[in-house]
């Protein structure tokens, strides 16, 4: 159950972060381009997976 817990919220944080970041490099860049931020939001992912873990 706790595992079931981790990745959901893994999933939930990541795609958020992944929202806020093609948003935040379309009005960088100013064009829609697949960049650094996919890496980023499945960082995030992996680290809240992470921290739920040691809580």
């Amino acid at each position: 159950m706790k595992q079931m817990f981790q990745i959901l919220a893994g999933l939930a944080f990541g795609s958020s972060v992944l929202v806020w970041a093609v948003q935040y490099a379309y009005e960088y860049r100013g064009y829609m381009a697949i960049g650094g931020e996919y890496l980023f939001a499945g960082l995030a992912a992996i680290v809240m997976f992470w921290l739920i873990g040691k809580v």
